[in-house]
């Protein structure tokens, strides 16, 4: 094993615990928190940690080094993570990404943002077993990348969802200004299009 390889386990290692660590007070706090919507926004901020963790824990596992990630493996295997954990029957998720090699801060950033945006469409945009797909990809042009998250599910106005003010609004906002990126929002009665443009 190469100097590389055990410097990202030994980081992988302490960062897993410290991450399991604050969600294990978190959810803790949420057990013993009496009011419902507490509860419930506990529950929200452990859960997006443990996508934060899940993130740097694939970032690890996929780096060649520490500052370089094949970006198409890892987005794969957070997506199927993603179905797993949030299963839909007659809900399929499509994936396509160019094989590509960014830093590690681009990838995190990138990876919350799928989650995100995956997580919620899976959650809100196929209501009393309506099927449907939800299509993910990254792509490469000229002016940087393309990162596309669609569905063909109600859209959010059929959803009773605006873009909204809540958290998993505030982490897309936060991390596309992080990648300096812009973000576009259609969404109407044959679904929602994400389209966040992340300059080279």
């Amino acid at each position: 094993m190469g100097l590389v390889e055990k410097a990202l386990k030994e980081i992988d290692h302490r960062t897993s615990n410290n991450y399991q660590t604050v969600i294990a007070l978190i959810l803790g706090q949420a057990k013993a928190a009496t009011d419902a919507g507490v509860k419930e926004a506990l529950q929200q901020v452990a859960d997006r940690i443990r996508a934060i963790a899940n993130a740097s824990r694939r970032l690890a596992v996929a780096s060649e080094s520490l500052e370089q990630v094949r970006i198409a493996e890892h987005l794969q295997d957070l997506c199927d993570e993603i179905q797993k954990g949030l299963a839909r029957p007659g809900v399929h998720l499509e994936c396509a990404y160019d094989d590509l090699v960014l830093g590690a801060d681009v990838t995190v950033c990138v990876s919350i943002l799928v989650n995100e945006l995956v997580t919620n469409a899976l959650k809100h945009a196929f209501p009393d077993g309506r099927q449907g797909s939800i299509r993910v990809s990254l792509r490469t042009g000229e002016s940087g990348l393309a990162l596309k998250v669609e569905d063909d599910g109600i859209g959010m106005k059929s959803a009773g969802r605006s873009r909204g003010t809540g958290l998993g609004t505030r982490l897309v906002e936060t991390f596309t200004k992080q990648l300096r990126a812009r973000h576009e929002v259609t969404s109407d009665a044959a679904g929602t299009r994400h389209l966040i443009r992340i300059p080279r």
